[in-house]
């Protein structure tokens, strides 16, 4: 039997080790995408995944080799970039924007000029692209998504942000975290999971007035008067020290003042989806905690701090995000009240959401089909 030609795959913007579970998730769900693509195109992978920090890995993969790397090392990290047959660039999802300052799109511009000059192909697997607040930025992500072998993005808003020749060139798919497996847990009746983000809670970075810490404990407040049973789920789990990232020290911490379950410190995206799977309900402010949620089957509100929530659900037709720059706590609680009302029908929506899921899927799947039948 002949054996398979195997190509050489290096991903930046991926993770299998942070303590960001969505950027997790979206790696899982790109091996998983890209594992079905070489089945079909009849040639088999190695992927490299090019990583800060390795420490506390979460994956055991013979086919995925975690390597770390300094981002800001431009030419060497060129030299490494040249030896794949093809770079996936995923940005960490929402990356290609300006929105977190100046600095961090900087040092996602030195991974993205290692990949240009590394020679190599690459792809811009599904991801937000914008909003941008500065022309250079906007011209950087213009030239760079031109350049890409292929590109697509996880919402149509995206576009907007774009030159036309770039609206034309990305393909509008869904977020690769909707299609991470996991283990489907058992439903617990009127038990409703809350995601609280860290991020939001310390820091009014980006949200500026918006009073988040009251409005997490009105609802906290209000659902236990209604006699549901709550959990607090992180999704940015960081056990040995309090950064203003974290949700996992800021859950804790509301669990003890309310009396709640104790919150349990995920190990994995999938350890997480798997957990989240068993609510009558969710709520969350971390787009892929609501993300897991969502595709786990369970009525979902997603409390938006950015455009990007809105994007990638309405793009599967789940028009149930609120924006918190925009929705008070009252109307929070009330939309809180009026889902819960409305269970299910949110569980028909959700059938029809998972199929719609199910199609992007596919379409993506197929562009690396066709483009591991060039290499």
């Amino acid at each position: 039997m002949k054996n398979k030609k195997v190509i050489s795959i290096g991903f930046v913007g991926h993770s299998f080790c942070g303590e960001n579970l969505g950027v997790g998730a979206l790696g899982f769900g790109e091996l998983q995408a890209i594992t079905k693509a070489c089945e079909t195109a009849g040639v088999d992978y190695q992927v490299t995944c090019y990583e800060t920090s390795v420490q506390h890995p979460y994956l055991d993969d013979k086919k995925v080799m975690l390597q770390e790397f300094n981002l800001k090392k431009i030419l060497a990290n060129a030299r490494m970039f040249s030896k794949h047959d093809i770079m996936f660039d995923m940005g960490g999802g929402d990356s290609f924007s300006d929105i977190y300052g100046a600095k961090l799109y900087i040092v996602q511009m030195f991974i993205k000029m290692a990949v240009i000059l590394s020679g190599t192909p690459y792809v811009l697997p599904p991801q937000t692209y914008g909003p941008f607040k500065r022309w250079w930025a906007r011209w950087f992500g213009n030239f760079y998504i031109q350049k890409s072998e292929i590109a697509f993005a996880r919402d149509a808003i995206s576009s907007h942000c774009l030159n036309k020749g770039n609206q034309k060139k990305v393909k509008v798919v869904t977020d690769l975290g909707l299609t991470m497996s996991y283990e489907p847990r058992p439903k617990l009746s009127k038990t409703i999971g809350f995601n609280v983000s860290g991020l939001l809670y310390n820091s009014n970075a980006l949200l500026g007035d918006v009073p988040y810490k009251e409005i997490c404990h009105e609802v906290i407040q209000h659902l236990i008067s209604k006699g549901y049973q709550l959990c607090l789920v992180p999704h940015v789990v960081i056990t040995d020290r309090d950064l203003v990232d974290n949700d996992y020290f800021v859950c804790c911490q509301l669990s003890e003042k309310y009396g709640l379950d104790k919150v349990v410190a995920f190990k994995s995206p999938k350890e997480a989806k798997s957990f989240i799977s068993q609510f009558d309900f969710f709520i969350g402010s971390r787009m892929h905690a609501t993300i897991a949620a969502v595709s786990s089957g369970v009525p979902t509100l997603p409390l938006a701090y950015s455009r990007k929530f809105k994007g990638v659900f309405d793009n599967v037709n789940y028009h149930y995000t609120l924006d918190l720059k925009e929705a008070t706590s009252e109307q929070i609680i009330g939309k809180i009240d009026e889902m819960l009302s409305r269970k299910e029908e949110l569980h028909r929506i959700l059938t029809t959401v998972q199929r719609q899921i199910d199609d992007f899927t596919e379409t993506y799947v197929q562009g690396l089909v066709d483009l591991f039948k060039k290499l």
